[in-house]
């Protein structure tokens, strides 16, 4: 996934999948190879916690302003026992519709790569809808990283290398903080704060909540329960928070073709994964983001579609 080893953490992205060509811009992987099929197969159906790991439940993080925090914005470490420091850090966002679950789920996987490729893998909560909207969510998961490039003694990752990561709704909302880095909208009163994102991972993401993709006749009325429960803000108040319409911050495929070509060279590299058949979150999703990727060999980019639904739990 990455072109070139700007640091040497950047070479444990390729853990995602074995087999992946490190060049600019790779070809679409539709025929996951044996080397990836093991990493699924590990990564999906391990039975309990590897030994040589530690599990840091429910660290707290503190908000803007000194609220204190409740469980919605706690964060669990998963990392080896010995040998972690500085090594890199992948921050992963749960799923859920952006309205139901919680950090514990669809964990395992993430344990065989702390265990394995010893990442030191941060799992965060967030708040969900209907108490907050989407705005309030990124911005959540902005503050999360925050804790984490402010907190290496906890930690003990290395802060200059942070990748995101997350399945379906969780994949929306990391792709979202990857491709707004360092946005100002999203991280009032704590600006000077670094939200650079160094590689990002959507697993099954939803890409178009807003676009063609969501009045799809699969789609099973995305577009409107993603705009009226979700992010549930009018144009008005969207360009009163954020200076654009919503369709340019909560929509990746739309974030994403808002920004130049010429200026596309900052994002992240990225990788996306998907299931070839999967019904709850149409498999066009990350095909389509993927295309516009790689429209002028401007961004880092490789796609992986695996037989079946997706590589869940």
């Amino acid at each position: 996934m990455v072109r070139s080893a700007r640091k040497p953490a950047e070479k444990a992205v390729q853990a995602f999948v074995a087999k992946f060509e490190g060049t600019k811009q790779a070809e679409m992987i539709t025929a996951p190879s044996p080397a990836s099929l093991e990493f699924v197969a590990e990564t999906t159906f391990p039975v309990r916690i590897p030994w040589n790991l530690t599990h840091i439940k429910n660290t707290e993080l503190e908000q803007a302003g000194g609220e204190k925090a409740q469980r919605f914005l706690q964060l669990d470490i998963i990392r080896k026992q010995t040998g972690y420091k500085g090594r890199p850090i992948l921050l992963n966002i749960h799923g859920g519709a952006w309205k139901a679950v919680d950090k514990s789920a669809r964990m395992a996987r993430y344990w065989t790569l702390a265990s394995k490729e010893n990442w030191v893998i941060v799992n965060i909560n967030y708040r969900l809808a209907p108490s907050v909207n989407l705005f309030e969510m990124i911005g959540d998961c902005k503050k999360a990283l925050r804790w984490v490039r402010q907190n290496p003694h906890i930690h003990g990752g290395d802060t200059t290398f942070v990748a995101v990561s997350g399945e379906s709704a969780g994949g929306h909302l990391a792709t979202l903080v990857a491709f707004t880095q360092n946005d100002p909208s999203f991280q009032r009163g704590w600006e000077q704060v670094d939200t650079s994102i160094q590689a990002c991972i959507p697993v099954y993401g939803v890409m178009e909540p807003l676009g063609p993709l969501a009045v799809h006749p699969l789609a099973k009325g995305l577009r409107g329960f993603f705009s009226n429960e979700i992010v549930r803000m009018t144009d008005t108040e969207s360009r009163a928070a954020t200076g654009r319409p919503a369709i340019e911050w909560a929509d990746p495929m739309g974030v994403l073709q808002a920004i130049p070509l010429e200026a596309r060279g900052k994002l992240p590299p990225t990788f996306i994964i998907h299931g070839d058949v999967d019904t709850l979150v149409l498999v066009e999703h990350s095909r389509k983001f993927y295309e516009e990727l790689k429209r002028g060999d401007a961004v880092a980019a490789g796609y992986l579609e695996v037989p079946g639904r997706a590589p869940r739990v």
